[in-house]
């Protein structure tokens, strides 16, 4: 490591600039990462973005205890790069006027328009600094392969220089959730908090469940299972609800099954009401749960900082569910969203792959880490359409998961999350 890049890791922006677009995650990496204590964070709008996500991205900081002083300058004009340029100016020359005791002034210039980008970066560059005893970064940050990029320019010095470091060796002032990323993106209101989960609830019958799977040695015990599973939602279709012959029928399904032999009498399974059991195996919560209970032992194993499961958002109108994300998990400084679903067909599981991209995009930007687990025996055709769909692909952003892969689930999860993926579709 060069004695600059050493240095880049040691000294904080009196001054950040920030621009406020629709995917802030970046802001927020900077501004945990790049801002000396008790700095000031000079965020740069559009109408579009001066109240959300900039409302929401300053609560997250002054919450943060990183720092109170967050304002915003909002070009009206957005279009146009000389106006973008003159307000930019002027915002600098307030900045940078004598008695201000700026060390550091650091851009990031990511997010909003490619043509407020430009105009930043143009600016911020280009500034005579000659009166300013100043030193300058410009940064860019790419959550997706998770490096920062950096140009910088030194006191008495006329020439930028630059380097790139991994985000994981970036220095903190604070820990981050995956809900402190989430309710910059979404408005906390439209979250439905009371569905979130930090750890499953039938932690053993999700694992004996999961297990069926993972211990299939070939064709034939994979139909064994895979029938079996659809028994289970075949039984919330036939009867729609909750009731004793639910009950009674689904202790049969059990009892019929050799590996789950422990598990005969049905009340013996602990949920807290028979509507619980009735939902639980109408969708895909067994499945969630297992999947949960391998992201719980990540975290303890200090894998990933934070993980949870139904993060779900409502219609603005009314308390029904706009979309949800079955499971997110968060290591510095990355968000992995994960879907699930027992679903065994493959024509039936592609179908799945544009609303899964999507739902990852609302949730926390382009750069989210995708990994899609099904049931499907092989996911070879999974995997093509993806490649059909996005033919932008990048490497280690997206993982496909199938039945054969749950004998080392936790493993593979584990590679991918930390980027270094070797088997299984890697785009």
């Amino acid at each position: 490591m060069s004695v600059e890049q050493d240095n880049f890791l040691e000294n904080k922006a009196d001054v950040l600039y920030v621009i406020m677009g629709t995917n802030p995650f970046p802001n927020i990496i900077s501004a945990v990462t790049r801002l000396k204590n008790d700095g000031r964070i000079i965020c740069i709008c559009t109408d579009e973005t001066a109240e959300y996500p900039y409302e929401r991205f300053r609560k997250l900081i002054v919450t943060k205890n990183i720092t109170n002083k967050v304002e915003k300058i909002v070009i009206r004009d957005k279009s146009y790069m000389g106006s973008i340029k003159d307000a930019l100016v002027k915002k600098l020359d307030e900045t940078l006027k004598e008695g201000n005791n700026i060390n550091l002034l650091e851009l990031n210039y990511n997010g909003g328009t490619k043509v407020m980008s430009s105009a930043a970066y143009d600016v911020v560059k280009n500034y005579d600094y000659k009166k300013r005893d100043t030193d300058v970064n410009l940064t860019y940050i790419d959550p997706e392969r998770e490096f920062i990029y950096c140009e910088y320019k030194r006191k008495n010095k006329q020439d930028f220089n630059h380097f790139s470091k991994k985000l994981s060796e970036l220095n903190g002032c604070c820990d981050l959730s995956v809900m402190d990323i989430v309710c910059t993106y979404l408005d906390a209101d439209m979250i439905r908090f009371d569905k979130i989960k930090y750890k499953s609830k039938m932690n053993e019958l999700s694992n004996k469940l999961g297990d069926l799977v993972a211990n299939m040695k070939n064709d034939d015990e994979y139909n064994k299972v895979i029938i079996f599973i659809k028994s289970l939602y075949c039984l919330s279709k036939k009867y729609n609800k909750a009731s004793e012959e639910f009950k009674n029928e689904l202790n049969g399904l059990f009892r019929n099954c050799s590996e789950m032999k422990d598990y005969i009498d049905i009340n013996s399974l602990g949920f807290d009401s028979s509507k619980d059991m009735f939902n639980y195996f109408k969708k895909t919560e067994w499945l969630e749960e297992y999947i949960l209970n391998i992201l719980v032992e990540l975290k303890g194993e200090a894998i990933i900082d934070d993980a949870l499961s139904n993060i779900t958002k409502k219609y603005d109108d009314s308390n029904k569910d706009e979309f949800e994300v079955d499971l997110v998990a968060y290591r510095k400084y990355k968000i992995f969203a994960i879907s699930v679903t027992s679903e065994s067909d493959t024509e039936v599981a592609k179908k799945k792959l544009y609303e899964i991209k999507q739902r990852a995009k609302y949730l926390a930007g382009d750069e989210s880490g995708i990994c899609f687990i099904n049931l499907c025996w092989n996911v070879k055709q999974i995997e093509d359409e993806y490649k059909n769909i996005w033919d932008d692909f990048t490497t280690k952003n997206t993982l496909i998961l199938g039945a054969q892969d749950f004998h080392n689930l936790k493993a593979k999860l584990k590679e991918w999350i930390m980027g270094g993926v070797r088997s299984g579709m890697q785009c």
